[in-house]
């Protein structure tokens, strides 16, 4: 029992996290660039976690969008690889240009900050997709038996 309560602290304390935190825990990441020596180890602890917490953001987001569970395309990212580092630099640009935000969800801002740098109607997209961007996403959850993909033999 113990063990399932300790388990589940740092999972509730990631679902708490607020755009201020995230940013506390991401702002020593413009030395890793400049003088990553002189990173103290508890700020290297903090920018590894921001990059996992916003690579595990990216990653949920994207299997819900391939798995159809979020509608639309909220952002489009180009084709080729991304570095970790950048979109924690563009996630760290929107917090600071956005501090009156800091007190919503982390979430909210890496959400906002990867929007803002990857809009779709940058690229060549459809016009389903530019429709998707323009309205806010909705998701719901229904409940039932699973539906079948094989068509009834009555």
């Amino acid at each position: 029992m113990f063990l399932v309560f300790f388990c589940t602290i740092p999972a509730l304390s990631m679902a708490d996290m607020t755009g201020k935190e995230l940013l506390q825990k991401c702002e020593p990441l413009e030395k890793l660039d400049e003088a990553p020596a002189s990173l103290t180890s508890r700020e290297a602890t903090g920018v590894v976690y921001c990059l996992g917490y916003i690579e595990s953001f990216l990653d949920t987001f994207s299997f819900q969008r391939d798995a159809r569970i979020v509608p639309g395309v909220p952002y489009c990212l180009p084709k080729e690889q991304i570095p970790k580092k950048k979109f924690a630099r563009i996630v760290v640009d929107y917090m600071k240009d956005n501090a009156d935000q800091l007190d919503k969800p982390a979430s909210y801002a890496i959400f906002m900050g990867i929007r803002g740098a990857y809009p779709c109607g940058v690229q060549e997209e459809s016009d389903s997709a530019k429709a998707a961007t323009q309205t806010p996403l909705k998701v719901e959850i229904q409940s039932g038996p699973p539906v079948s993909a094989q068509p009834d033999s009555k």
